[in-house]
Parts: C-alpha cells; structure tokens; sequence
C-alpha cells in the first residue's frame, strides 16, 4: 500500500531476515505510535462534527471509537517505552512483558467498544430518532475508512517486521474500524434510498463483530504472558544450527523462555562422545552459544551429554525400537552401569499408551540386546514442540 513498505523500511533499515536490534524497535514502535495518535484524534473530530450535525449514533460512536484508538495508541507508546527499560536487579531478564501487557490493555478496550457500541445501537432501535446525512458526514465516513485502512497495512507490516502483538493488535482494531465505517456507510445509503432506518442495526451487527474481534485479540495477548509454545520454526532452527556442529550427536530438553519481544532465552542438552576430549567438547558448546546468540538474537545454554559411542550401539537399538512403537516417541540420555540401563522417554502429552504399558514395551525391547539388566525409564514430555528431539541414529 502507499508508502507502507517505504515508511517501515525507513523506521526499521536492513533486510527481513536480519534480527531488529532493540533500540531500532523501541523507536519504531514509538514513531507508529505518534503517527496512530496524530491520524486517530484527526478522524475523531471529523466523524464527532459530522455525527453531531447528522444525528447517527452510529457515526458519532465511530468518532468514540476513534478517541478510544488514540488512547490505546498511547498505552501502546508507553508499553514500548516501558519494555525497552534495562534489566535490573529486580528483573534480570529485562521488563520486554510490558508490551504484552500494552497489547493485552488494546484488545481489552477493543472489547469496551464493541459493547458501548451494541448498548448505544440497541437504545437506538428501541428507541428510533430520525437520521439526517449529509455529504459531510458521508465523505468523513469514506475518508475515514482509507486513513484506517493504511493505518492497518502499515501496523500490520510494522508489528511482523519487529514481531510486535501490540502493533498487530492495533493492525486489527483498525481492520475492525474499517468494517464499522463501513457497515455506517453502506446504512446510510440504504437510509437514503429506501427511507428505512439501519443506523441502530448496523451499529448492533458491527459491535458484535468488534467484540468477537476483540475476545481473539485478549487471547492472543495472554498466551505469551501464560508461556506459550515457542514457534515451532523456531525450534526447528536452534535444533538444526546445533546439529550442523562437529562432535553433536543429538538435542534435546530444548526450553525457549519468552520475556518479552527480542528477549528471549533458551537452554538444551546436546549429546556428545563420552570418549571426547571434554575441553573440546566444552569449546564447541562455547560456539555454539555464542554463534546462536549472534545470529538469531537467543542467548542460549547448553549442556553436554556424554554419549558411549564404541560398542554395539545399545542406544541406536532402543531408539528403533521404541520408534517402531510410534514415530512420536524418542529416548535420550541412555546409560549402563551396574546392571541397569537407564533413560529418558520423551512422548508427546495425551498419548494413548499408559506409562506402566510403555514402561512393559520398551524393557522388552532392551531385553532383546541385554536379557539380564533391569530398566530405569523417566518419563518426559518435550517442552518446545511436539517434533522428535535431533537426532543421528
């Protein structure tokens, strides 16, 4: 759209894969801000006057709407100013959740206006009051709906280049408010060619829709503050850069901590020859951390499995097998000592086979190669996705 991609590219320089530094997302996310406040206070005069001459409720509610969207639009700024606050003694990760919190207070009064709305519209067609557009009031509804549309496209492309909920947040309340001028737009028409009143029922229709819009918004803004799953692409990438290191023979344990947009932190366990040179293998983790840390922004710990690699490969035989039982399962940390193999069992959560039958299953399976060992099987459950820990069988 018009200057979009062009004002993005200005407040946030450099290619899409690149990590947005901090700094350049504070101040990206404080620039949309203004620029949301300055358009929404212009609308809600213009749509405020025209509604007042017009007698709607229907426009004269938009014009609130718009009021309501400058407020958010600060709560948003304060949000960014707020999470780009140093870590502290207090909180060592940072304080990045303020935006969420930001995000999670726009949808909140998203919901408000949706439920002013429909009151105000069913008042209305309780109690019906004459309507009387004009080409004001029209052409402030028609401006209105192309100021909000670009204001959608630029917080929408804005908020995924600097992986923003509040931004995309707003992205939709102005989605939404294109609708509702819409629905006022297409009412008044109606009203003029027909002579029948809409402006109540389309108020009521466009309230429903806005809080429906709104209660998804709060959902997506709480699930990050509950501790969501972490993109499964993500995962995928901090899996596969470990793997690509020499001496890595599987990971897993893989946990993403989310504090907050850009503040992230992650930690996994990384099998490695138990005949390896320690120091070695603690240099290639050193790298690895750093090398994660540089490119994808984490800042990750690892731990390193010894893994016995000379033998009859005990544990590539328990892999097969509990796979064979379902390709969803997956063992690590196997060890011998003393007349017990030991490991853990990953299954994803709700899986149909009792711990006790999976327990029964897989002892046979170690029996198979050594008759004579008792098994000590933890159950566990993956932590960042539902995909098998990396692995070389």
């Amino acid at each position: 759209m018009l200057f979009v991609n062009r004002l993005v590219h200005t407040l946030v320089p450099g290619s899409e894969s690149e990590p947005v530094d901090t700094s350049c997302r504070t101040n990206a996310g404080f620039a949309a801000s203004l620029i949301c406040i300055g358009l929404n206070i212009t609308l809600c005069l213009a749509k405020g006057i025209a509604g007042l001459l017009a007698g709607s409720v229907s426009l004269i509610a938009d014009a609130f709407n718009n009021l309501s969207d400058a407020s958010s639009n600060i709560v948003s700024l304060l949000g960014f100013r707020l999470a780009s606050r140093p870590a502290d003694e207090g909180h060592p990760y940072g304080h990045g959740r303020y935006e969420y919190l930001a995000g999670l207070f726009v949808a909140v009064l998203v919901c408000a206006v949706g439920i002013n709305l429909i009151l105000e519209s069913v008042t209305k067609i309780i109690k019906p009051s004459p309507t009387a557009y004009t080409f004001i009031s029209l052409a402030a509804l028609a401006t209105s709906m192309l100021v909000k549309l670009w204001m959608a496209a630029f917080n929408r492309t804005l908020g995924n280049r600097i992986d923003s909920e509040t931004l995309i947040a707003t992205a939709q309340d102005s989605k939404n408010d294109v609708i509702t001028s819409g629905s006022v737009l297409a009412a008044a028409l109606i009203s003029q060619a027909t002579g029948f009143d809409l402006d109540g029922w389309a108020g009521l229709g466009v309230g429903i829709f806005i809080c429906i819009s709104g209660m998804g918004l709060v959902r997506n803004a709480i699930s990050p503050l509950l501790g969501q799953a972490p993109d499964p692409k993500l995962v995928q990438a901090i899996r596969d850069k470990i793997m690509s290191y020499p001496q890595v023979l599987g990971t897993h344990d893989l946990m993403v901590h989310d504090y907050g947009p850009g503040r992230q932190f992650a930690s996994a366990h990384v099998e490695m020859p138990g005949e390896g040179d320690a120091f070695e293998h603690h240099e290639i983790l050193d790298t690895i951390e750093h090398d994660i840390k540089r490119q994808m922004g984490i800042g990750i710990t690892l731990h390193c499995d010894p893994i016995a690699t000379t033998g009859d490969d005990l544990r590539g035989w328990v892999k097969r097998g509990v796979m064979q039982i379902d390709p969803a399962l997956s063992i690590h940390d196997l060890h011998e000592h003393d007349g017990f193999v030991s490991f853990d069992l990953v299954r994803p959560d709700g899986f149909d086979i009792s711990d006790e039958e999976l327990l029964e299953l897989v002892t046979r399976i170690v029996h198979e190669r050594r008759p004579d060992v008792s098994c000590v099987v933890t159950f566990d459950s993956g932590f960042s996705s539902p995909e098998r820990p990396a692995e070389q069988l």
